[in-house]
């Protein structure tokens, strides 16, 4: 995403971008979107958009990802753990002095019951000053019953008196 110096035609773009890929999946595919949206979403207002665990109010950017989450079935699952404060944050301003939650994970609704939990660690060494966002996720495939193949009965026997005739 453009950073929070970018005007809003950029990010339109990039949401235009997002949104095109989006055609190209089927709806029972499972879609995961991870990234710096440099936007706060807060905690849930209205919607099942965005749990009850974020952090901070709501901003411009945050209400267009709740949009596009909106628009396209999808869930923010870092709002959806309750986790400690330091868990939470995913940048600090330089001199910390303030903390926010502009990284998401952003899940179809479909999907919510695989996520597990999601949280930050802080202490994760990966030379930014962004915190790392993991999540666990549990996959369970479908089992598909195979059908069996009906095989014809011939009656050999009668097959040879019929050659023979």
């Amino acid at each position: 995403m453009p950073t929070s110096k970018a005007n809003d035609e950029e990010v339109e773009e990039v949401y235009a971008g997002i949104e095109e890929l989006m055609k190209h999946t089927k709806p029972h595919d499972n879609v995961i979107i991870m990234g710096d949206f440099n936007a706060i979403v807060g905690e849930s207002g209205e919607g099942r958009e965005v749990g009850d665990f974020g952090l901070g109010k709501r901003n411009a950017r945050g209400e267009r990802v709740v949009e596009f989450c909106r628009e396209n079935g999808m869930i923010i699952t870092n709002t959806r753990f309750q986790n400690p404060k330091r868990r939470i944050y995913t940048w600090k301003m330089p001199g910390d002095i303030a903390r926010y939650q502009i990284n998401y994970i952003l899940i179809k609704n479909r999907f919510k019951n695989q996520m597990k939990f999601c949280k930050t660690c802080p202490s994760a060494d990966c030379d930014s000053d962004h915190n790392i966002v993991i999540a666990k996720c549990e996959l369970r495939y479908k089992k598909t019953q195979r059908t069996k193949v009906q095989q014809d009965n011939y009656n050999v026997r009668l097959l040879k008196r019929a050659e023979v005739v």
